[in-house]
């Protein structure tokens, strides 16, 4: 069995620190003893101290050795209990990040976006109905920081987010999606989120509901830092 160094792990494990103490205070009790042995009875330490000092020895041993496996126990127990909460933090994403994947689906045949998409020229109205159909469905589902509706040429129609100044988009995902029978997933730099390093966005293609023909892209926005930033702190 491997060893375990002791200085490296022991500091950091106080109630084996305080095993350790009283195991010492004993070792320290057998040098007294055999001290007062040879002082008072020379004659007879003679033959007891030999017995003595072996003893003393199998017991140092014995104590380094039962140091060493409560360390190494401590150790299995930390590692079990490390690896179970990292599955969970694993297995929330996981769960979460497919779940996006029917959001997407499901928000692309809705037919207000569908009825916005075939008009080419909404007015004020229609703009302001689908932005707030978009923010109804963003404040449900509370994942998403951003919602945008584009045209095939790839024409930001709607989105959410008022500090987003884009309305063209040439990101490869919109020819990607529109040619795909499934959503796209696309976690990477992106014109569509200029204001990030990266973003994490489901896209699918919305179509006409008779001839089922693309007339737009969906995409959606999924808030990822903020969503592993709340997984591990809610984690103790």
């Amino acid at each position: 069995m491997e060893r375990v160094n002791i200085d490296d792990f022991i500091r950091f494990m106080p109630e084996i620190q305080r095993y350790g103490t009283l195991l010492s205070m004993l070792n320290f009790a057998w040098e007294n003893i055999e001290m007062n042995t040879e002082m008072n009875c020379p004659a007879e330490a003679k033959t007891i101290l030999p017995t003595m000092a072996s003893t003393r020895e199998g017991f140092s041993l014995l104590e380094v050795q039962l140091i060493e496996n409560l360390i190494r126990e401590e150790i299995k127990k930390g590692v079990l209990e490390i690896t179970s909460k990292a599955q969970v933090v694993v297995d929330i994403p996981i769960r979460n990040l497919y779940e996006r994947t029917a959001d997407v689906g499901f928000l692309a045949t809705d037919d207000d976006i569908r009825r916005f998409l075939e008009n080419p020229s909404p007015g004020n109205e229609e703009q302001t109905s689908i932005i707030s159909r978009l923010r109804e469905y963003r404040d449900k589902y509370t994942v998403y920081d951003e919602i945008i509706v584009l045209d095939c040429e790839g024409s930001i129609r709607a989105h959410l987010d008022t500090e987003s100044s884009v309305e063209f988009s040439s990101d490869p995902l919109i020819r990607e999606t529109l040619d795909s029978d499934s959503y796209i997933e696309t976690f990477r730099k992106s014109d569509l989120r200029p204001l990030l390093d990266r973003a994490l966005i489901y896209s699918q293609k919305i179509e006409h509901p008779s001839t089922k023909q693309p007339i737009g892209v969906l995409c959606l926005c999924f808030r990822f830092e903020d969503e592993m930033h709340g997984i591990f702190s809610s984690r103790p």
